[in-house]
C-alpha cells in the first residue's frame, strides 16, 4: 500500500483503527527493546492489508540501558509482555549468534526489565483494560 509517510500526507483512514493502532504501539515497544533510535514515518510501511511493517533497524541495539522515550510507550500486547518477560541473555544469544555483542544483548535485557516494569505499573495505575491488549 505505502509509507506511513504517505498514510499521514494523503489522510487514510484503516479500515479498523484500534488493530491499526495496537500494531503501531507493538512497534513502539518492540523500538524500545531494541533501541531504534532511528525510527521515522518513511521506514513504517503499510500493506493493503493495512499490517504494520517496520524496516531499517540499522541504527538498533545500542547497549543503552535506560528507556529513552517513554512517551511512546502507551499500551503494549500482552503476548509481547509475555515474550519479553521469558527473554534470557542465552536465548537471545542463540537466536542472534555473534550479530549482537554482550554489552548490546545486556544492555537490550536491562531495557526489557524496565519495559515490562512500566507497563505492569502503568497497568496498575490505569487500570489494565486501559494499557494491556490481545
Amino acid at each position: 500500500k505505502g509509507e506511513e509517510t504517505q498514510r499521514v500526507r494523503e489522510q487514510w483512514k484503516a479500515p479498523d483503527l484500534e488493530r491499526f493502532e495496537q500494531q503501531q504501539a507493538i512497534g513502539c515497544v518492540f523500538d524500545e527493546l531494541i533501541m531504534n533510535i532511528d525510527r521515522n514515518l518513511g521506514n513504517m510501511l503499510i500493506t493493503n492489508a493495512w499490517q504494520v511493517v517496520l524496516i531499517d533497524h540499522t541504527r538498533a541495539f545500542t547497549p543503552y540501558h535506560k528507556i529513552r522515550n517513554v512517551a511512546k510507550l502507551t499500551r503494549c500486547s500482552r503476548p509481547l509482555l509475555a515474550r519479553m518477560s521469558a527473554l534470557t541473555e542465552a536465548s537471545i544469544a542463540k537466536s542472534v549468534g555473534t550479530s549482537l555483542t554482550r554489552a548490546e544483548i545486556t544492555g537490550m535485557l536491562a531495557r526489557r526489565d524496565r519495559i515490562v516494569a512500566f507497563f505492569n505499573d502503568e497497568a496498575k495505575a490505569k487500570g489494565e483494560k486501559n494499557v494491556l491488549f490481545g
